[in-house]
């Protein structure tokens, strides 16, 4: 008799670790990041860095199975806490499709985007 495979007997905390953690290594593949070690343990913030030029980014990445995600201001002042003075936040989000192939976003405050394209923008 074949083993039962352990993803049918797993719970949904457990699922949804196993999606996030595989949805954050695909993310920071396509955006050609270097993945942190022991993120979230200590001292070590985010989930990735790039640089881009003279720039470093803080990567924080979330993976959702959901419709729509929400960035709330405590994502917001913890992503901006956790990037410091030195780096540029950034948050990328993984929209799973069962039958689509998955998306990935980026969000950044505006003053981060004038930054990265070096380009001054009156609103």
């Amino acid at each position: 008799m074949r083993k039962r495979p352990d993803w049918l007997s797993e719970t949904k905390a457990q699922r949804a670790q196993r999606i996030g953690k595989s949805g954050e290594k695909k993310a920071l593949d396509r955006l050609r990041a270097k993945p942190v070690a022991r993120s979230g343990a200590g001292r070590t913030k985010g989930d990735g860095r790039k640089f881009c030029g003279e720039h470093e980014l803080h990567i924080e990445h979330k993976t959702t199975e959901a419709a729509s995600f929400s960035i709330t201001r405590r994502i917001r002042d913890k992503l901006l806490g956790d990037a410091g003075a030195r780096r540029l936040p950034l948050l990328s989000t993984t929209f799973i499709h069962h039958r689509k192939k998955d998306e990935t976003w980026v969000t950044m405050p505006l003053w981060v985007f004038n930054t990265l394209i070096n380009e001054e923008i009156d609103l």
